[in-house]
């Protein structure tokens, strides 16, 4: 297999600011041997700051007037953009004509029933690759392409002597974190151990969601951290851990980050995304599908092994063969 199918293509790429993500993406790019042009989705990653830029739409038109001046000058062989909902409408525009020439590929990281009007921008885009498999089949245009895992994510795990036997690091929504306390009284129940971690942007965010919203209605603020967790730091507690909890939210089908991490790093799931048993990677042994309101899971499940799988199910879902397979690159060559 050719190590750098990308080898001499310039690429335009924009993200939106998830944890590590558009670095990891963008250094295997260049490890295939692109030359990546990064542009972020907006022009701070700071929660406070973000927010106060939506209230003035002069500054956010400036900085991405300054993008279309900047890529003008350019040619790109592709622009590849994730998740193009995040980003106005004008900026798509003006990006299509400033980049006329160039094969334009768009990955949707969310499910159009989280952003339905995303639908709209896809006309602005030569291919559309989609992780939710419900958006692909009401939508014929549109490829299906799970997600991935880092190449390196399985390096150096702990293969026994687990230090927790569950754990979740994630964003902390409602339903995730009524989940989670359910399989905490289940741990605490049967003498399990267990790392949990539900992440929001801000105190304010809390503060919101329990006393205006009435969200998070028993939670005590001591229930969330408010700085992201790395990528790093969120790789070793899953090393050091026996079994992955995923939650994925209720009106998407696509397997979450998570799940296809779990699945690179050779760990048992449970999950609530019964989607999961559709995936050539299902093993029974090895994940166990619960109901969101009402998770049973057998202490069988837990104490028994992780059952290895044929390699080619690993690389099948590692970031470089996800990049293959988006650029196309096995057609070309």
């Amino acid at each position: 297999m050719d190590t750098k199918p990308l080898n001499g293509k310039k690429i335009l790429f924009f993200s939106w600011p998830f944890y590590e993500y558009p670095q990891k993406i963008r250094r295997k790019m260049e490890e295939m041997g692109a030359e990546v042009t990064y542009y972020c989705s907006a022009p701070t990653t700071n929660f406070l700051k973000v927010r106060f830029l939506e209230r003035f739409e002069g500054l956010k038109k400036s900085y991405f007037n300054n993008i279309i001046e900047e890529i003008s000058h350019c040619n790109y062989d592709y622009v590849f953009m994730i998740n193009a909902a995040i980003f106005p409408e004008y900026f798509l525009k003006k990006m299509q004509e400033a980049c006329k020439d160039s094969c334009k590929l768009l990955y949707s990281w969310d499910a159009l029933a989280v952003y339905p009007d995303a639908k709209r921008f896809h006309k602005y885009f030569d291919y559309v690759y989609s992780f939710d498999s419900n958006d692909v089949k009401n939508n014929d245009y549109m490829i299906f392409l799970p997600l991935f895992y880092c190449d390196d994510m399985f390096q150096g795990q702990i293969k026994h002597g687990f230090k927790y036997d569950f754990s979740f690091i994630g964003f902390g929504h409602t339903e995730r974190y009524n989940f989670i306390k359910m399989i905490k009284k289940f741990a605490d129940n049967n003498g399990f151990t267990y790392f949990f971690k539900l992440y929001l942007p801000s105190k304010i965010h809390f503060i919101r969601g329990k006393y205006i919203k009435g969200l998070f209605r028993t939670a005590k603020m001591t229930d969330f951290v408010y700085k992201p967790i790395s990528l790093e730091t969120t790789k070793r507690v899953i090393s050091e851990s026996k079994i992955v909890i995923d939650i994925e939210l209720s009106n998407q089908s696509g397997l979450t980050m998570r799940t296809i991490e779990t699945h690179g790093m050779r760990k048992k799931l449970i999950t609530t995304n019964k989607n999961i048993l559709d995936y050539d990677f299902y093993d029974p042994n090895n994940i166990c599908v619960v109901d969101r309101k009402n998770p049973f899971i057998s202490t069988e499940f837990v104490k028994s092994d992780y059952k290895i799988l044929p390699e080619t199910l690993y690389a099948k879902y590692t970031l470089s063969n996800w990049l293959r397979v988006i650029f196309r690159c096995e057609n070309e060559n």
